[in-house]
C-alpha cells in the first residue's frame, strides 16, 4: 500500500505527517515502527490528521516504538506549518486526545503554539 506523506523537521526533530482526512488509513502497530524506522522513512514521531476546518483538526501522534503520544510542541508547530501550505490556515485549533492546542501561523519562520501550563503528576521534592 502506497500511502502519501509529508516529511518535515521542527527544531531537530523530524516527523512523517499524513494527511488522513479524506482516505482514512488503518495503520497497525508495526506499520507504525515500519515507517518510522531509519531503514525506512524514518521519523521522530508520526502524525496522523483528520481537518474538518481550522476549528476542529484531530492529530494522533505515534512514538518510533508504535506508542501514542499525549503532546508534541515540535510537531505542533509542524502540523500548523503544513496546514498552512495545504489549507491556507492562519491559526487552527488541533485536537491531541481530546485536548485543544491553539496554533498560529505567523511566518514561516515562526509558529506560535499555546501548550497550556506546566502540570506535574506527582509532587517534587524541594531542595533544603
Amino acid at each position: 500500500m502506497q500511502v502519501p506523506f509529508t516529511k518535515m523537521n521542527s527544531q531537530g526533530n523530524d516527523f512523517i505527517v499524513i494527511d488522513n482526512t479524506n482516505i482514512h488509513y488503518q495503520f497497525s502497530n508495526t506499520q507504525i515502527k515500519g515507517m518510522c524506522s531509519r531503514g525506512t522513512i524514518g521519523c521522530d514521531q508520526l502524525l496522523i490528521l483528520n481537518v474538518e476546518d481550522e476549528n476542529n483538526i484531530n492529530c494522533d501522534i505515534f512514538n518510533k516504538d508504535g506508542s501514542t503520544a499525549k503532546q508534541c510542541g515540535n510537531g505542533l508547530r509542524a502540523i500548523m506549518l503544513f496546514l498552512n501550505r495545504e489549507y491556507g490556515f492562519t491559526s487552527c485549533a488541533i485536537f491531541v486526545n481530546l485536548i485543544p492546542y491553539y496554533a498560529t501561523y505567523i511566518s514561516q519562520d515562526k509558529i506560535q503554539v499555546n501548550m497550556g501550563y506546566a502540570t506535574f503528576t506527582e509532587d517534587i521534592p524541594t531542595l533544603a
